[in-house]
């Protein structure tokens, strides 16, 4: 092989090496997470609650099992547990990390979800504060 060709040839596999760009250390949900998600998108709202229950029981990243309580608060709002709501809700927040500003939308559509729920049982002075 003549030594231009090594040199485009090598030339090309740093381009391509260089130009592959890094997930920034995101890490990929977990199969139960993608299941729950594939389950919720097509509306099959039970299934999809029992991954949600799996990833919080198994999950070790707090942002997943945040948004998998998050998640099953909101279906509890709308099948019309309320109590329920609250309480995956409120475990939702104390999961994420309020410093972590990768949470904060999380965190955000926790509070508003809490608010609604907690306005459904008609407490309105704590439903104002959520």
């Amino acid at each position: 092989m003549r030594p231009e060709f090594t040199v485009i040839i090598i030339g090309i596999i740093v381009i391509c090496a260089c130009n592959q760009q890094g997930d920034g250390g995101k890490k990929s949900p977990s199969r139960d997470f993608q299941f729950a998600e594939y389950y919720d998108y097509y509306g099959r709202r039970d299934s999809a609650f029992y991954f949600y229950n799996r990833v919080v029981s198994s999950s070790t990243d707090s942002l997943e099992k945040g948004t998998a309580y998050f998640k099953m608060g909101l279906r509890q709002l709308e099948a019309g547990d309320f109590f329920s709501a609250q309480e995956s809700l409120l475990s939702s927040i104390k999961t994420l990390d309020e410093n972590d500003a990768s949470h904060y939308g999380n965190i955000s559509a926790a509070y508003n979800t809490l608010g609604n729920a907690t306005l459904e049982l008609k407490d309105y002075k704590t439903a104002i504060e959520y």
